[in-house]
């Protein structure tokens, strides 16, 4: 997933089965969270600190699923890090609750 990938992390082994994919590009990839079962964008490198430039990529590239899923203003960003300390991660959560 990164150009320096490392064997204990897991966004860099992220080629599962299991892995639901919505967007892939050389930067970020936006995924179906394996344990919220919601959409989260995975900065491609390891850090923790985005540029301006990749959080607005970020945004945008959550933004575009999330709309589709939740509808325009129905979805909110959770930026707790929730699995991986290597890779910023945002989560998309319904403003309801609702998975």
């Amino acid at each position: 997933m990164s150009e320096m990938e490392h064997s204990d992390c897991p966004f860099c082994d992220i080629n599962q089965a299991d892995t639901k994919y919505y967007s892939i590009n050389p930067f970020l990839v936006v995924i179906r969270c394996n344990f919220c079962n919601v959409p989260v964008v995975v900065l491609n490198r390891h850090t923790m600190i985005p540029t301006s430039t990749e959080k607005l990529a970020m945004v945008s590239a959550l933004s575009a699923i999330a709309d589709r899923i939740y509808g325009v203003c129905g979805w909110k960003i959770n930026r707790t890090q929730k699995i991986a300390p290597g890779h910023v991660h945002w989560h998309a959560e319904a403003v309801d609750g609702t998975v």
